[in-house]
């Protein structure tokens, strides 16, 4: 296997510039690099290089590849590390600016997401300069405020759910010998569906266990 120094470049202030935009998403990447490549691959780093290396050799050593991509945080980062590793030059791009260019030339409307050719269009006509890969402090604390972000979002879903079946509760909801369905205690009626107070909770815990998993990659045991 040829190790990533076979796909660095050799860049000049005279050297043209070749945008190639990235769609990022966690499972895969839509590349659009004009006539020299289009398609999805997996985010994989041995499908990143080997995509790299054929739009390298279909473009010619005499041009600089420059990979465009919004920032989108959890995924972005790991791809902009990877191409730097890789030799390769990387804007990071506001999403907001990118849209607004996007309705700008009509080739988008507000509920349509961006795609890879817009991502390259929009570095093209701005002529988009390589953003520094932040240093391993500052990407560590990016990671943290993520976190803590999340773990406040998970918290304001479990409080609430928390608020349910307390009022449900002080409403004097029992439930039938299987535990999941409520009948009728001193005139309060109350319907949560099928399900029980406590079968609600553990199913809303879960699935916020599996949205914190899934944010920094941990794959849910449940399938």
């Amino acid at each position: 296997m040829k190790n990533d120094a076979s796909i660095k470049q050799e860049t000049s202030a005279d050297t043209p510039v070749l945008y190639v935009g990235i769609d990022v998403s966690k499972d895969t990447l839509a590349i659009d690099a004009g006539e020299h490549y289009a398609g999805t691959i997996a985010n994989t780093r041995g499908a990143i290089r080997r995509v790299v290396g054929q739009i390298r050799r279909h473009a010619g050593r005499g041009a600089t590849l420059r990979f465009a991509l919004e920032e989108t945080g959890p995924y972005s980062l790991p791809l902009q590390v990877l191409l730097d590793a890789l030799g390769q030059q990387c804007c990071v791009l506001n999403p907001a600016r990118v849209r607004h260019y996007a309705l700008a030339m009509g080739v988008a409307s507000k509920s349509d997401p961006i795609d890879a050719r817009v991502i390259r269009l929009f570095a093209e006509d701005n002529r988009s300069e390589p953003t520094p890969l932040p240093s391993k402090t500052l990407q560590e604390l990016r990671e943290l405020v993520r976190a803590r972000a999340l773990l406040v979002k998970v918290r304001g879903m479990v409080s609430n759910l928390l608020a349910v079946c307390q009022n449900a509760l002080c409403r004097g909801v029992r439930y039938d010998g299987d535990g999941r369905h409520p009948r009728h205690v001193g005139g309060a009626a109350v319907e949560i569906g099928a399900v029980s107070v406590p079968r609600l909770f553990a199913d809303a815990t879960v699935f916020a266990g599996m949205e914190v998993g899934a944010a920094f990659g941990v794959e849910s045991p449940l399938g």
